[in-house]
């Protein structure tokens, strides 16, 4: 079923971060490439309207609905926020949560998930943008509730979509390593890496204790990008592989 078709006059982008929330809106981003900022919209379950929630979206990709009236935003590069914020779903207004990592800039904050003890769990590769980057590494960050960053893991190409299991006991990375992104046609053709979905063990502190498994190969087709995991332990990820593109769903053995 179709919620949405863009309408605005923006060149290129993406539609990212589809988020619920307990009245059954969904909010989702229109991530333009070039100096526009972006939206972020929301669909009304009952009037089945799109409405703008903010035309000020500050390149945000990823997003999650905190449980508090609060939306949680990954702002990427190419003139967006490069940071981690929260949205007052009340008010539209935002503050940043982090933007650094032992004071260097993050690189273009991409999709985040929602552990215990209220810490946020997000990737940081970076597809585009011109911005000198800060940080040589592309890893998966945590946001804990006095806003201090750690990393969890660099052991990930280009780390992209990111849930964690039920229990909290394995953190989900996909491996989205297209070289980046050709922002203009005479740019090279972008050198290629890992498409794989990854499973990290974690401890009783939400840190990686064990070594990484690769639950599904893509090979050389484009992989997944967004993931969410259901109540059963279930991964549902969005496959761009010209191959089989859609909702490609694994469970936990892979």
């Amino acid at each position: 079923e179709r919620l949405s078709t863009r309408t605005a006059k923006i060149n290129s982008g993406l539609a990212e971060g589809p988020a619920a929330t307990p009245d059954g809106s969904i909010y989702f981003t229109d991530m333009p490439f070039g100096k526009d900022d972006g939206l972020i919209l929301r669909f009304d379950p009952k009037s089945r309207a799109i409405t703008v929630f903010t035309d000020h979206a500050f390149k945000s990709n990823g997003l999650i609905y905190d449980g508090r009236r609060s939306l949680i935003s990954c702002d990427g590069a190419d003139g967006g926020g490069r940071c981690v914020r929260r949205w007052d779903l009340s008010t539209g207004s935002s503050v940043i949560i982090a933007d650094r990592y032992q004071g260097k800039r993050f690189n273009s904050p991409n999709d985040l998930c929602l552990g215990a003890r209220g810490r946020i769990y997000f990737t940081d590769p970076r597809y585009g943008g011109t911005e000198p980057r800060e940080l040589s590494r592309e890893a998966v960050y945590r946001i804990d509730p006095n806003n201090s960053v750690v990393e969890i893991t660099h052991d990930v190409e280009k780390p992209n979509g990111i849930p964690l299991s039920p229990d909290g006991g394995t953190l989900y990375a996909i491996a989205h390593n297209n070289g980046g992104n050709r922002l203009n046609p005479g740019d090279p053709e972008p050198k290629r890496g890992a498409m794989k979905l990854y499973a990290f063990p974690l401890d009783g502190d939400g840190l990686v204790n064990g070594p990484r498994k690769t639950l599904v190969d893509f090979g050389g087709e484009n992989g997944g990008d967004g993931m969410r995991v259901d109540t059963r332990g279930n991964l549902y990820l969005a496959v761009r592989s010209l191959a089989q593109p859609g909702i490609k769903v694994i469970d936990p053995s892979g």
